[in-house]
């Protein structure tokens, strides 16, 4: 669990460093794998303490492209804001942000591994590309498939008709 010492902790900014495996973690994406490192400062004066941290942790992800495995180093930063309350103030305050937790002035720990999770798969790249085709087009890496191999089957004499020539022997029912 990525856990943050909270109980009588004094005002002022406090260094963060917590870190645990993903394995001990018990998140469903498989994705990820090592080591999730979580580094910040959390600032606290008096009832209210803001974390502003950076979450580091690396995936395994498949290449859209070629299928192959590949390993992505995911760097996150992040924000919260969290009030501790004693049990007056919860019930008045009932609607929060997402950005704000509530916790007890009694709570030892501020456990942040859901929002480290929730951070980490939402910096994932929907676009998954492997390194070895950073910055390439898919043209280039699929010369066959583009558009310019089509027209120099079609300056050969052949005309686009013949390239669909296969289709028409597909029977449908």
């Amino acid at each position: 669990m990525l856990k943050i010492f909270t109980q009588s902790l004094k005002n002022g900014t406090h260094q963060i460093d917590v870190f645990d495996d993903v394995k001990n973690l018990n998140w469903d994406n498989s994705e990820f794998f090592g080591e999730v490192k979580v580094v910040g400062k959390l600032s606290k004066v008096d009832s209210r303490m803001t974390l502003k941290a950076k979450a580091i942790c690396n995936s395994k992800l498949i290449c859209d492209w070629s299928l192959e495995e590949f390993d992505y180093l995911v760097e996150v930063a992040f924000e919260m804001e969290i009030i501790e309350s004693t049990v007056l103030i919860k019930e008045k305050e009932t609607e929060l942000d997402e950005e704000k937790f509530l916790i007890s002035k009694e709570d030892k720990y501020l456990d942040i591994t859901e929002r480290v999770y929730e951070e980490l798969v939402l910096s994932l790249p929907m676009k998954r590309v492997s390194p070895k085709f950073d910055g390439m087009s898919f043209e280039e890496v699929f010369e066959k498939y583009s558009a310019k191999a089509i027209i120099n089957v079609e300056e050969d004499g052949s005309s686009s008709k013949q390239l669909w020539t296969a289709l028409k022997n597909v029977n449908l029912n």
